[in-house]
Formats: structure tokens, sequence, C-alpha cells
């Protein structure tokens, strides 16, 4: 079938010569080139050929070459080469029935092809949409035979990373053949950039959603399961970044338990096999294909998370362990750092604690836990918070006891207690308030106030030396969320709604580090002011939790006697579209990110130049001069957390939803595309505790005009 998704002038032409090869007819074109049906002329057969055409970076000049489209692409279009020679000569050293056979690679016209068997036949998308849903039998059949042959190229260090049924062939007699290798890498040397990042919605774990995923024969295993998933129910599985966000906000995992959603019946141990594989978090999975397909009959399985008893640690715990030797406060420390560089999704409180405890020997965790709540405490962090976590992950583990009984301990926190602070426990969804301690906030010199003065639309101002910048916002209404067609939209958006917005002040820039430290405590430990990479005093500050947002906010009113605030999260959406109705305020594609937004570049096609935090205003503005709003660093606005219309009139939702949880704006440095939206809202938890610091997360500041 001959591929319409690329205009013709990007394709080589029938009767296109390579060699020996002459190109017939375009299949299919990916995120990395074109493939083609060729004739081979010598040996009197049909081949398949993959020419390396990364269409974001790279074009077909008049005289049939293939180069970058511009200088500043050009490392990364011979990055990109690189790897798809790598990758050629890899797969031409493997050889294996269910493997596509690659005969040879050639280097011509400034590119490189991929000389592979050309597999006569229909693939499994099609055969699926044709024949309906398949039973379990006939399911377990296709993946008995194509597991070895991804087993295959796993030991070869590649992981495929677009498993999928358009991928998966199937001759004439029925058996599988995987195709298009055309993600696959080096497990080991995953680059940063747009390459990496080839997926398919359904199909694709978390994991490639995030630049800090780490990938591996695991995330081949989660591709497998949502192919069993769609073939066993007719239904692509739900996207995983729906899945996380659902999961993240307390609620159901809206993935159908294949049990209910399979078309047939189907055997409770590889029903659970299909569930296992589908786990949001990598630590939930069977490490690789082998440890999968044992699951099926009732085996045992070693996860991901357990890897660390099974003698291979990652090197993160082996630091963890070395340092053990010698004293347990180095060791916690040690922890800690990991627990802190954690990425923004993986921030879950006690889950995180428990997920990476588990790769410690049992023989250390008691060690780390105690003297991770004492290194936490001399660093005069909050105890509630570090006594809280500790205490999590040793219930979760039989550190600790609970009333010397560990089976009737509910799932639930309980606090190891270090000098002078009592003990507390209370339920999952116990967002009890920590005890009444000291502001982290100190008292600033305070100044004379401010004059109360009528600034004009679109001027900008600062009310101290050390405030933030503030641009007057114009009054004015607009439709707040997303329409209900929008395919990116997830269903917290909706329905769209017209809000009116009256005149106010919002800074230009999200709070810098500069601007923080003028009223943080000198003595606020290691939260904020070292985040894990280097920052500048113009980067805008992260690790802030809600009410530290909010006290700032009160310090900035006391110091200048204008009324300061979090935004509502009517204003901050009125401020981001700026007039626009567009998903992004620079227009419904994700492609122009980098000149407006510091994201995830790796799904982006292009590069922003920063992997962290970026200084405030390193991009370009909306039309109200507001820079960052998308991108750099999540925004606390002051709303509760809600499902339902917010008011119409602007203000904050504080009358109800969920108060425990606040809800966050404008994505991350490490959010994928389809986060920075002007519609997209999340919520993480008000708590004043270290777990409930997200590393992407700051805010910017609202200020009332009279």
């Amino acid at each position: 079938m001959t591929d319409r998704s690329r205009n013709v002038e990007e394709t080589l032409p029938p009767g296109t010569r390579l060699e020996e090869f002459v190109i017939e007819q375009g299949l299919q074109s990916g995120g990395f080139g074109v493939t083609y049906l060729a004739q081979d002329e010598s040996l009197g057969r049909r081949v398949a050929i993959k020419e390396y055409l990364p269409l974001e970076w790279a074009g077909r000049r008049a005289d049939g070459s293939v180069g970058p489209r511009s200088a500043s692409q050009a490392q990364d279009y011979e990055w990109g080469l690189a790897r798809f020679l790598d990758e050629a000569r890899m797969l031409a050293r493997l050889d294996h029935g269910r493997i596509v056979r690659v005969y040879r690679v050639i280097e011509a016209w400034g590119t490189a092809y991929m000389v592979m068997e050309y597999v006569a036949g229909w693939n499994l998308e099609e055969t699926l949409k044709t024949e309906g849903p398949w039973p379990e039998e006939r399911v377990r059949g296709l993946l008995e035979s194509l597991l070895p042959g991804v087993a295959l190229v796993h030991e070869a260090g590649l992981v495929h990373r677009d498993i999928k049924p358009s991928n998966v062939m199937l001759r004439s007699d029925g058996t599988p053949v995987l195709i298009d290798f055309g993600a696959a890498r080096y497990a080991a040397g995953v680059h940063s950039r747009s390459l990496t990042s080839v997926l398919t919605p359904g199909y694709a774990p978390d994991e490639q959603y995030h630049m800090a995923g780490k990938q591996g024969p695991w995330t081949d295993v989660y591709a497998l399961g949502a192919v069993a998933y769609r073939a066993l129910s007719g239904h692509v599985p739900v996207e995983a970044p729906a899945r996380v966000h659902e999961i993240a906000q307390r609620r159901s995992d809206p993935l159908a338990p294949v049990a209910s959603a399979s078309a047939g019946p189907v055997s409770e141990s590889f029903g659970s096999a299909v569930t296992a594989a589908l786990a949001v978090w990598p630590e939930g999975r069977p490490p690789d294909v082998g440890a999968w397909r044992a699951w099926w009959d009732g085996g045992s399985v070693v996860r991901p998370s357990e890897e660390a008893e099974a003698g291979a640690p990652s090197e993160l715990f082996q630091e963890i362990g070395r340092r053990s030797q010698g004293s347990w406060g180095d060791a916690a420390s040690a922890w800690a750092r990991w627990f802190s560089a954690l990425p923004e999704r993986a921030w879950t409180g006690a889950g995180a604690i428990r997920r990476g405890l588990r790769r410690l020997p049992a023989a250390v965790r008691t060690g780390v836990v105690n003297a991770w709540a004492r290194w936490l405490a001399r660093e005069r962090r909050v105890a509630y918070g570090a006594t809280v976590l500790a205490g999590a992950a040793a219930v979760a583990f039989g550190v600790v006891k609970w009333g010397g009984n560990p089976e009737s301990a509910p799932a639930s926190r309980v606090v190891i207690d270090p000098p002078g602070v009592s003990s507390t426990t209370g339920g999952d969804d116990d967002e009890s308030e920590p005890p009444a301690a000291a502001s982290v906030f100190e008292e600033p010199p305070m100044s004379p106030l401010a004059p109360d003065m009528e600034y004009a639309d679109g001027e900008v101002f600062r009310d101290c030396e050390f405030c933030p910048e503030m641009v007057v916002i114009p009054a004015g209404a607009f439709m707040m969320g997303s329409v209900s067609q929008d395919p990116e939209a997830f269903g917290d958006e909706k329905p769209q709604h017209r809000v009116s917005v009256g005149r106010f002040a919002l800074g230009l820039y999200e709070v810098t580090r500069e601007e923080y430290a003028a009223f943080a405590l000198d003595s606020d430990g290691t939260s904020w002011r070292e985040p894990g990479f280097a920052q500048g005093d113009d980067h805008p500050v992260v690790h802030i939790t809600w009410p530290e947002a909010q006290t700032y906010a009160e310090r900035l009113s006391q110091e200048t006697g204008a009324s300061y605030r979090l935004p509502s999260e009517s204003e901050w959406e009125y401020a981001v579209r700026a007039g626009t109705t567009t998903r992004r305020y620079w227009g419904d594609s994700s492609l122009a990110q980098c000149e407006y937004a510091n994201g995830w570049e790796a799904v982006a096609s292009c590069d922003d130049g920063w992997v962290n935090t970026a200084p405030a205003g390193s991009f370009k503005a909306n039309a109200f001069g507001l820079f960052d709003m998308l991108g750099n660093v999540s925004e606390w606005t002051a709303d509760c957390y809600s499902r339902d219309v917010p008011p119409v009139d602007g203000s904050a939702w504080v009358g109800g939803g969920d108060c425990s949880r606040r809800v966050l704006r404008g994505g991350s440095y490490g959010s994928h595309p389809r986060l920075l939206r002007s519609a997209n809202r999340r919520s993480l938890s008000t708590g004043w505790s270290w777990s409930f610091r997200s590393i992407g997360v700051g805010f910017r500041v609202a200020r009332t005009l009279d």
C-alpha cells in the first residue's frame, strides 16, 4: 500500500536506481524516513528499502540528495544518521525468523538506505480491523511466536520502542514478523533530542513521554501488552499520559481491565500477565519478555524494583550501598539526593520511596530509613514531612512493625519520631496539617507602603527593588477549557465555558531565585537552593510548595502595601491565552515550541537549548507580554482542585472541591508537548512536607488593582 503522508517531492519517484535496486513505490513513512518497495535486479527479488529522511530536520534537494534544512539542524541530522547506520549494522547481525532481515546498508546522496527483506502480506492492524478481536488462544500463539525474536533484539542491546499492530506483518501462513526498527536505539545510549522519541499513543508507556524516562526491555513489554489488549478487545489502550493524569488525581485508572474489555473469555493467568505488562510505572512490569512469558502460566517474576536483591542494582543504589558500608548518614544522604532528583511525574509520596527502597537489600533498609530521618532533621528540613516519609517506607517493607503485627497495618502513614516530634498516623487520603512549625520565611525589613497609583493596561511596573516585575492585564472575557472534540484534551478541561475576568496585574516572569531569596529563611535546607541541577539567580525558583508560594505573596503585600496573591486558575488561563483560542498561544501545533517554551524538546522536533530550567524570559512572550507561561516550571494557582466549572467571574475556586490539592498550570521543562497547552491543568498536594516538593514546580504572583 502506498503511503500518502508525505509530499511527492519528498519521496523517491518510481524508477529511481540505487545501485542494483530499482524503486517501485513507497510503502510507508515514519518519524525517521520513508520505506520503499524495490526490485533487486541482481537476484531477481523484491526488497524493502528504508531511507533515512527525518522530515522535521531534513529535506530532499533538487538533485535528489538529502540534507539538513538548516545549519542549526546539521548536528542533529548527523547524529541521527550515525544511529541509523549503527542500527542497520546491529540488525544485520540478527538472524531470526520473527525479525525482518537486514541485507545491507548503502550510503548515498547524503543519507543512508537500509535494504531489508520484503514481507508480503497483511499487517496485524489491518487483520484486526477486518476480523475483529481474537480469542485468547490465537493471541497467545501470535505472541509466543514473536517473543523469541524480541528477546534476541534485547540481548543485542536494542529496544524497538515502537511495537504496535501495524509493525507486525503476518506471512501467508500466519507467522508474525516484527518490522520497522526506526525507533530502536542502544539501550544505554539514548539521546535527548527528538529522534529518541518516536512513539505511538496507546502502545507507548509513560517513560517514553518523559525526558528522564528510563527505557529498556520493559518498555517493549508494555507495547506487547498493549498489542495483546488491542487484539483481545478490539480497542487501543488508553494512552499512558491520560492514565497517569487520572491516577495522579487519585481517581481510577481509565484503562478498563482486560477481563471486562475483552470480547471473549480470558484466563486469569493470561489476563493478569497483560495487566502487569500495562503497568503505568516500569517498577510494576515484568523486566523483560522472558519474565513476562513466565507470568502467562503463573510463574514467578522478578520485577525491576527487586533487581537489587537479584544482584543487578542500578548505579544510584550501588552508590547507596557503597556509602552504607561506612556511614548510615552518608547512605541516607545519597538516598535523599536520589529522591529529590526524581522526575516530576514520579513524585507520588510514599509510593516513590517504596519503589526505591525495594531496590535495597533487606539488611540495609532499616539503617537507611532511620538515618534518613536523622539526616533530614539535622539538615533542618521540615521534620513532619521527613518522618512521615520514612515511616511510610518503613511500614511498607517491614522495617518497623505496626503494634507488633505488620499484617494489621492499614495502608497508611506512620511517623518515626526524631527527638521532640510526636507520632502521627493517618490513612492514604489523610492530608493532616503538620504541626504549626516556624514559618519558612523570616521577617524582611519593612519599606514604606507603595502609593496607590493607577497603571495603564499593558504597563510594566515593580513595587520594590526585589519585587517581581508586573504587567497590567486588561479586563475581558474568554472561553475557558478545551473544546469537546480536541484529541489532546483531558477530561477535566471540559466543558468549555465563558468566564469574565477583571483587571489585574500578573508577574511578567516566574518568580526567580533572587526574588524568592529576598524573603526566604537562610536555613531553609536544600529544597529550593539545591534542586539537583545548576541554576542561576535569574532562573525560576523550584521545589516550592503551595503554602510557601502563598506566604511569599503575603510577605510582598506586607512589604509594599499592595495586595499580592496567587492568580486564580481562570485569571491564569485568560492571561496565557492573551486573546487566542488555539491550544497554545503560538498556535495549535507544538512545532514552534522551542521558540516560545522550555519543554521536553525530545518530542517537539526541536532543541530549546536547555535540559533543565532556563533563565526567566529566555523565550518569546505572548500577546500580553508574559514570558514562560507554558514550560520552564509548572505554576501554582489559588484554586482548590475540582472537575466542576469554576466561578464565571474569574475568582478562585475555594469553596468546594479538594482543597488539600491545588491546581498547577503551564507544565515544566520536562513536560510532553501535550501538557504544554493553555487549557491543561493538574493538581498537587498542598502539604508542607518535603514529600510534596516537586522539582519542576514554581509560581508567579498576581496583584489586585483597585
